[in-house]
This record gives C-alpha cells, structure tokens and sequence, in this order.
C-alpha cells in the first residue's frame, strides 16, 4: 500500500520543548485552520490520490500536525478516502478533550476507515494522565487500532516502566522511540539505552537508537510508494529525512517519476523515519509484521540486540554520528515544555511574518480558501 505523510498546520499555541508538537494551552492563532473549512480545498487535495487509486494501488494517508483532530472537516476527509477504499492514520497527543468534534466522529465512525492511530504522550499529559488512558481506551473499545507513543527523552525515562503497565492493562501497545536532538540519541548512557531496549517491539526503534541508517546502498520506495506533503504549499517531498528537492504538488497534481535504480535522494541524510520501515519501503527490513501486531494491542518486549544483530548481519550500517536537520529535532535538552508565556511573547514579536512573508509560500489553492 502507498502512504503519504500529510504535513497538516501548526496550530500556535503552546509547544511542546521535545517534539515541537503544538500543546494545551490557549491558542493564540488558528487562522491556518481556517482553509480547511472549504470542503473544495479538501477535494482538491484528495483528488490527487484518488486520480492515483486503483483496485490494487490504496493509498494510507498518515495525517500529522501539529494537532490533526484540531483540523476542521477531518471526518469528511476520512469519509471520502473510505468511500474509495484508501485509509487514514492519525498522530495525535489527544490533548483536545474528549468533547472535541473529530474525537466524537472517531467514536463513531466505521474503524475500518482509519488504519491506526499514534496516541504520543506528551510531557504536559501527566497532567491528564487518567483521561489520556480513559480516551485511548474508548477508541479502542469502539474497534480503532491505538498505538502508545512515549518518546525516551532522557528526562522522562522515570516515567517507562508505569507507563508500560497501564499499556498492558488495556491491551494497548507500549511503544518507545529514542529522542531525537542535535545530541540524541548518541548521548544516551548504557544505563538509559538498556532501559529503553528493555521495551522494544519492532526493528524502527533499533535503527532511531543507534542515529538512524547509513542511506548509501539503501534501496527504498520513497518518492515513488512513500511520499511526504505539505498540505499549504502542496509540496511533495521524498520521504521526511529528504527536504533537499521537491519532487511534486499536490495542487498541481504533479509527480515527478523516480529514476530507474535511483537511491536515497540525498546521500548525505540518514535514513530515521519510522514510518519507512512500519509501511515496508526499505528494501529487506519490513518492520510490517511486528507493527501489524502492535496495531492488534499490547505485544510482549522483544531482544533488542537480536533485532540489531540481525540487521547488521544483513547488511545494513547505522548512521552513528551527529546529524542536523531532521524532522523533529530539538535544539535544546533541558526543557519539556516551553512556558505559555515564552510561546505568547514569540508570537507577538513574529506574528508579522507569519501574517506576511511565511504566507507567501502557500499554495494559490491553499490561499483562496
């Protein structure tokens, strides 16, 4: 199955310090939200996909952020990738309130029609830690497929093992990913990497612990089964390691075919995204198994040195060096959660930009929303 990860909006309100996703508090700003209330934009943005869909050839379109169930219209989108027989998945820090419409919808809505949905739990949601759970667990009762996601950063480590049992009690997968920042995953100590190891599931947790995979000899579908979009500017990109060249857009509906035997579209990236290896589109390390099984509820730990032996005895290297640039990196260690205040006095000091200059690179269709 195809996939494209849908870069949304990013809603300004609160950020989260260790993943830049958009958090509790009062927003300051949710114009970018407002195209989406034009169910035509919608159309126009599916209609790429729909153009590209076969009995043979669904499309997963993996619906990122900040916030995807902040997004108006959302349960028409998914509606209409159903009634075509293409899915949805949702990445989502739940942060929204069980009274929030698009949650409403998802307790609603045929399961069938989302593939899986990402619960991240974020630093600020130990403040509603009961509802988080509460929340996770009414989706999967009405039959949606919920994975936990906690990323290990090293100041939450202490947080793991009860985490990992509230998961089990629900049935509910226990997935653990290395933080990402200019410093992680490489500053981890022994004793940090032995307790995330402890919980690993898959081969993708392997390969973002040890800095992502060396791309030189890496074969992969990117650009071609595996596509990343940002739905302002309609860009298409590779894959989310790769932001060098854009290979299409989605308003345009315009793909540039990948050239036979072509590589990685960038030699000198890693490659780290998750979703590349959950979705099969590396060459020899389909990770799909192990993560259809998550999908299914809780899965019991696996020996994460076998997964890595049994990666290098295939061939593959690991990156093992600083890298910049890579989707979710952080810039600073010492934080979780940037103050209300920090975020307010930001937006108003830049609020010009994003109102002027940021706005010049949406797309025509996008505007006229």
């Amino acid at each position: 199955m195809p996939s494209a990860m849908v870069f949304l909006f990013d809603t300004c309100t609160s950020k989260c310090a260790y993943c830049g996703h958009a958090t509790s508090g009062k927003v300051l700003d949710n114009t970018q939200l407002t195209p989406y209330k034009d169910r035509g934009l919608i159309d126009k943005f599916l209609s790429f996909f729909e153009k590209r869909t076969t009995q043979e050839n669904r499309w997963l379109l993996m619906l990122l952020g900040g916030e995807p169930l902040l997004m108006p219209n959302l349960g028409y989108m998914i509606d209409r990738l159903h009634a075509v027989g293409n899915k949805a998945s949702l990445y989502t820090s739940l942060n929204i309130g069980a009274n929030n419409a698009a949650y409403k919808y998802l307790l609603k809505c045929d399961p069938d029609a989302v593939d899986y949905i990402m619960a991240s739990f974020h630093p600020e949601a130990d403040e509603f830690e009961d509802s988080f759970f509460q929340m996770m667990e009414a989706l999967k009762t009405r039959g949606h497929k919920v994975i936990f996601r906690f990323i290990a950063h090293p100041l939450r480590l202490h947080r793991m093992e009860a985490l990992h049992e509230r998961c089990k009690a629900l049935d509910i997968c226990f997935s653990p990913y290395a933080y990402c920042s200019s410093n992680y995953p490489l500053a981890y100590t022994k004793d940090d990497k032995n307790l995330i190891a402890k919980h690993t599931t898959n081969y993708s947790q392997v390969v973002q612990m040890e800095n992502g995979l060396a791309v030189e000899n890496l074969k992969c579908e990117a650009g071609e089964k595996l596509l990343y979009v940002n739905a302002r500017d309609g860009k298409i990109f590779p894959c989310p390691n790769v932001f060098n060249r854009a290979i299409g857009n989605i308003y345009d509906d315009h793909l540039e075919p990948k050239k036979e035997g072509q590589g990685c579209y960038d030699p000198a990236t890693r490659c780290f995204c998750d979703i590349n290896f959950q979705q099969n589109h590396v060459e020899d390390l389909d990770d799909s198994t192990h993560f259809e099984d998550e999908k299914r509820g809780y899965v019991e730990p696996k020996d994460h040195e076998a997964l890595h032996q049994d990666m290098e005895k295939r061939g593959f290297a690991f990156h093992n060096k600083v890298h910049h640039g890579s989707l979710g990196e952080n810039s600073s260690d010492e934080r979780l959660i940037l103050s209300k205040q920090e975020v307010r006095e930001t937006f108003e000091k830049n609020k010009a930009f994003y109102h002027g200059d940021f706005k010049k690179g949406f797309h025509k269709e996008f505007l006229k929303s």
